[in-house]
């Protein structure tokens, strides 16, 4: 029964889409490095691409990221490949899942893969954006099940200055940790290009991040879905 009510979603979504054109809106590209207060030798360069498109009434985002940390004597570094399907709300507030698999060469488990749900929350110089999910062990190991919750919030002071607050919950099996998470994003004056920098607390270890974003395509204002893979920056 379950299998038939999936394949008859499918079968819609693709009927309302069959004659649609693929019409690619907005895409960036990010880089960020993390360093970690009392841990001498320890940081985390991340990078990753993000791309959307409208398919119809549906959007479609795609990503693509890693993540190497690096130590004094070793380093280690992940693989991500994910997707978002949504729907566009008024005021350019989204609602939608995600899914993403996720390579970690080094460390046991070394595939694992993500399914959530998410959404934006428009309201004019403020957005909400929210995302809960499950993260799991694709090796049949015994990582487990670890779920979810983050919700980050953007304020926009000025057209080229936001600001944004956070909270990440890892939770299930053996992980229990909280992330709180404070920054404040530029945007460069006739260039498509954003840096910013930001705070992280870890129930007692902190990190700071510094990071760069060049936005292209046609809709330069719209705000991406976050890359949902495991955030190795914080640990396990």
């Amino acid at each position: 029964m379950k299998i038939t009510l999936v394949s008859a979603a499918v079968l819609a979504v693709t009927a309302s889409t069959a004659n649609a054109q693929m019409t690619f809106e907005s895409g960036s590209i990010d880089l960020g490095y993390y360093a970690y207060q009392g841990v001498p030798g320890l940081s985390t360069l991340t990078f990753g691409a993000r791309g959307d498109y409208s398919i119809g009434p549906i959007g479609l985002q795609l990503d693509g990221s890693g993540i190497l940390v690096r130590t004094t004597v070793d380093s280690l570094q992940t693989y991500s490949v994910g997707g978002h399907v949504y729907k566009e709300l008024a005021n350019g507030s989204k609602i939608g899942a995600y899914a993403t698999y996720e390579f970690l060469p080094e460390l046991s488990p070394n595939r694992m893969y993500a399914v959530g749900v998410e959404g934006i929350a428009s309201f004019g110089p403020f957005d909400i954006e929210a995302a809960i999910g499950a993260t799991s062990d694709a090796t049949g190991g015994s990582f487990g099940t670890v779920w979810a919750a983050d919700v980050d919030t953007y304020y926009e002071i000025s057209p080229s200055l936001e600001v944004n607050v956070g909270i990440l919950y890892l939770f299930g099996n053996f992980t229990n940790i909280t992330v709180y998470n404070a920054g404040l994003n530029y945007t460069l004056a006739n260039i498509p290009v954003t840096i910013g920098a930001s705070y992280l607390n870890r129930g007692g270890s902190s990190s700071f991040n510094v990071n760069a974003s060049f936005v292209i395509g046609p809709k330069l204002d719209e705000r991406l879905f976050s890359s949902r893979q495991y955030p190795l920056y914080i640990g396990f």
